[in-house]
């Protein structure tokens, strides 16, 4: 449904923006990293996850903690890919297309019972 659901996103300003924007993905520790994507809305149990998961998403490089998960990438996302209807319009010409008796294969991928990244 991340594609084909219409949906909006507040937009950032001011201090908030600023703090999404300058977030930097390498820490001094686990709970530092931790704390800090809890601050940016992530759940607590989902970022306890991001460290065990396979593959981790937050782990330990070169003495430092690093995250793969950036909330500035996320909010870019959501702004420019998923705060569209465009996914939308386009499965609603899928389905006219196969009542009007074309006939073709259509692929689609389902995310996992504990969601994704």
């Amino acid at each position: 449904d991340m594609d084909c659901v219409p949906r909006s996103y507040p937009v950032l300003e001011g201090e908030k923006l600023k703090n999404c924007q300058h977030f930097s993905r390498e820490f001094q520790s686990s709970e530092s990293a931790r704390k800090t994507l809890i601050s940016f809305g992530y759940d607590a149990d989902r970022v306890d996850g991001w460290f065990v998961g396979s593959p981790p998403r937050v782990y330990e490089k070169d003495g430092k903690i690093w995250s793969c998960i950036n909330p500035f990438a996320q909010y870019l996302a959501k702004q420019t890919v998923l705060n569209s209807v465009q996914g939308q319009r386009s499965l609603q010409q899928i389905a006219a297309w196969k009542t009007s008796g074309a006939n073709f294969a259509v692929h689609v991928c389902v995310a996992g019972s504990q969601g994704t990244v």
